[in-house]
């Protein structure tokens, strides 16, 4: 479960720490520095007080987010603002500063399976409005028809349905009995006229008529056969080949980017085009022993009598079809392939690796390299055209992602223009400030099983559009960073104490979590890594006589690495999260970070 804590001011919660570490997944965010809200599982909201504006924003960050489980933290003065905020955004409850921290984690992990059950049930019945055909008569009055059977037929209302289609059908007859009959249906919105329509008595006089598609495609016999037929078959060939040395070979088909092609598709579409695919694969795959569903959207090719070499050279040139394919289709699947020759393998260790390459865990290395290859369009060098059609095609937004002082700045943007080599995309006024500055930006989207990195050609701030170029896939996520992290405006000077060593160096960011330093060569410096140290130095505090507070912060040092030919390297230390003087750290973090969002909003309105 996913946790989302927004403020508006310093935390003055005592527990706020304790309640984010009950949670693997969470992220507090600063409420005006949000511009649109993500998907957590639970949302807390600490507010020192309620008025117009704050409230406000956070009406319409929910606006889209409407069923979320959320929270707040109440201070012991508050106003009627606050209550009436609260019943707005249908709060699950508060939380008080003196209540037990431990009954609190335990009920929202409570609250939380059930508001997922809820939500499910809720969805489920969503999903069945949107996504089947069906129209109900209570006696003889037609009182319901689903949206997707009125997007069928392009009409505008109940009404238009009842008039142009239903005048077509005998409803006495379907009404009268639960029975299915297959129509000619004459409609300009649809190629296909022939309709199978199946009533259902239900309760109180209800009758619930579901309209399906007539078959109009014979599948190709046995297209697909299931896991159990596939490790049946492959248990007596595998028992054959120690017989008469048959080699056998597999490809793997792994379809990456299935979740975002169901969120662009209604079900019923997905399944056809789901189907398309998966009959012109099995059209160019040429004397296979068996095409199979090993699990999911994971499919597995076996051959008999072909070498790895042979297997391999067909594996290209299935490959370079399917993309070709692809790139001619609408739908843009993201394929993963790999190769995998049986020989010397039993059927445990064969049925381990399968799940592996289905999981995306396995790892290729010299050990398996003469056994496996793979195949991957996301190994291949990015074509913006062919990435981001979809995109522009469909007119879909998507975000910049662009860390800047270790500040994330993360605005929606749009394709507005795709030529062969570049995109031209908008942007908000600070996403812009800090891509005119580091001339590049990652792409993220649903649309996309990875993110993606692009280099900025050109830019213009007062037109709000920027060129892209050079997009190239990430491996990890661009910020999968836990905690907000920030550089600091000045050098400031740490030193790290250990219990037989002292170095010193600079800062180089400062999280609630760690630090990071930066440290010239010296001989004892690759001792450090695993030990327990002081770290020593000055912060910046308003509030302080000096202007300045000096911490001593106890941690332990967990990576130590070269990061250039100068000789420097940089010195990860974990703080202990025990530590009185971490609320400094986090009133510097929170203070640095209105700080550049200043410093940003000042760029901005100069450009």
């Amino acid at each position: 479960m996913s946790l989302c804590y927004l403020y508006s001011e310093p935390s003055i919660y005592p527990y706020r720490q304790v309640l984010l570490d009950a949670f693997e997944k969470k992220i507090s965010l600063e409420i005006d520095s949000v511009q649109t809200l993500d998907e957590f599982g639970i949302y807390i909201i600490e507010l020192h007080q309620a008025d117009k504006d704050i409230s406000q924003k956070l009406v319409n960050l929910f606006k889209k987010r409407k069923h979320s489980l959320i929270y707040f933290i109440i201070p012991k003065s508050h106003t009627l603002l606050l209550f009436q905020l609260i019943f707005l955004l249908e709060s699950k409850s508060i939380i008080t500063h003196n209540q037990n921290v431990e009954k609190i984690i335990t009920k929202i992990k409570t609250d939380h399976e059930t508001f997922l059950q809820n939500n499910l049930e809720r969805w489920l019945g969503d999903i069945k409005i949107k996504t089947q055909d069906f129209f109900i008569y209570k006696n003889t009055d037609l009182i319901f028809v689903s949206n997707s059977l009125l997007d069928s037929f392009s009409s505008h209302d109940k009404s238009h349905f009842q008039t142009e289609i239903l005048s077509q059908v005998n409803i006495d007859k379907l009404l009268k009995d639960n029975l299915s009959i297959t129509l000619d249906i004459q409609n300009e919105a649809t190629t296909q006229k022939k309709y199978t329509f199946t009533s259902v008595s239900a309760s109180e006089g209800e009758t619930v008529i579901y309209l399906k598609k007539a078959a109009t495609q014979v599948l190709k016999h046995n297209l697909l056969s299931s896991r159990v037929d596939f490790i049946e078959l492959l248990k007596d060939n595998l028992l054959q080949r120690n017989v008469d040395y048959k080699e056998i070979g597999l490809l793997t088909i792994n379809i990456q980017n299935i979740k975002s092609l169901l969120t662009q598709y209604k079900v019923v579409e997905f399944e056809e085009i789901l189907l398309e695919i998966l009959m012109f694969m099995d059209s160019i795959i040429d004397n296979k022993l068996i095409f199979s569903q090993f699990k999911n959207h994971f499919y597995v090719v076996c051959f008999e009598n072909i070498s790895f070499e042979q297997l391999n050279i067909f594996t290209e040139h299935f490959h370079t079809k399917i993309q070709n394919h692809i790139n001619t289709s609408n739908s843009k699947f993201s394929l993963d392939l790999f190769t995998f020759s049986l020989k010397n393998h039993e059927l445990a260790t064969i049925l381990t690796t399968l799940n592996k390459i289905e999981d995306e865990d396995f790892q290729k290395n010299s050990t398996n390299d003469t056994y496996i290859n793979h195949y991957s369009n996301l190994d291949r060098e990015v074509n913006a055209k062919n990435l981001l059609d979809t995109a522009f095609e469909e007119k879909l937004t998507f975000k910049l992602l662009n860390i800047y002082h270790g500040l994330v700045v993360s605005t929606s943007s749009k394709v507005l223009k795709v030529t062969d080599e570049n995109i031209y995309i908008s942007f908000e006024p600070l996403q812009g400030v800090v891509l005119n500055l580091e001339k590049d930006t990652v792409i993220q989207s649903d649309s996309f099983s990875q993110d993606i990195y692009a280099k900025v050609k050109q830019i213009s701030l007062s037109k709000k559009i920027a060129i892209l170029e050079n997009f190239k896939f990430l491996k990890t996520n661009a910020n999968s960073r836990a905690y907000a992290r920030v550089t600091t405006p000045i050098k400031i000077p740490v030193a790290i104490n250990t219990p037989n060593n002292t170095v010193n160096g600079v800062m180089l960011d400062i999280s609630i979590k760690s630090i990071a330093v930066q440290i010239k060569y010296a001989p004892k410096i690759a001792l450090l890594e695993k030990t327990r140290a002081s770290l020593i130095f000055n912060i910046q505090d308003k509030t302080a006589e000096d202007g300045y507070i000096q911490l001593n912060l106890p941690a332990e040092i967990i990576v130590v690495t070269n990061i250039d030919e100068s000789g420097y390297y940089k010195v990860v230390c974990d703080l202990d999260q025990g530590s009185h003087d971490l609320d400094v750290v986090l009133k510097y973090i929170y203070d640095r970070q209105k700080e550049l969002i200043i410093e940003l909003k000042k760029m901005a309105k100069l450009n």
